[in-house]
């Protein structure tokens, strides 16, 4: 289960985000962990191409630790840890293009990164340090509710 975890995460921590016309070049789009920073890189070389910082309103961000792509919408998610939040992550959709993030709701544990399908269900998985540690959960696009799926 670790090892997928681990796969998961980094999976989760680059998105390439879906071609929006046939002449448009993929973006690939990275979130920093320790800080409120989200990253476009160039999909050939990794190099950083620009650089945004998350903000929502109300809220310090610290650094978030998902990110993914709806394939059904285009829309960026991710779960974002907030300076007076120690423990569950907060489920936001991003504007990459300001980093304004709009608050989903609290999944109300440690998720440690998250997934679309091709149909657009939310996965969740969480981490070692979650109350219930290495689980895949759904989570609602509504209102961040995470619902048991794997064990």
């Amino acid at each position: 289960m670790k090892r997928w975890l681990m796969l998961t995460l980094a999976v989760t921590m680059a998105v390439l985000a879906p071609l929006t016309g046939s002449d448009a070049a993929p973006v690939l789009y990275s979130i920093d962990n320790l800080v409120s920073k989200l990253h476009t890189a160039d999909p050939n070389d990794a190099s950083t191409d620009s650089t945004v910082t998350i903000t929502l309103t109300g809220k310090t961000v610290t650094g978030g630790n998902g990110l993914a792509t709806d394939p059904t919408t285009g829309i960026l998610w991710a779960l974002l840890k907030f300076e007076d939040q120690s423990g569950p992550r907060e489920l936001v959709t991003l504007n990459p293009t300001t980093g304004v993030a709009t608050s989903i709701g609290n999944t109300g544990d440690r998720f440690a990164g998250i997934a679309f399908d091709s149909a657009g269900t939310l996965y969740g998985v969480t981490g070692d340090g979650a109350a219930t540690p290495e689980t895949l959960f759904t989570l609602s696009k509504t209102n961040a509710t995470p619902t048991s799926f794997l064990t």
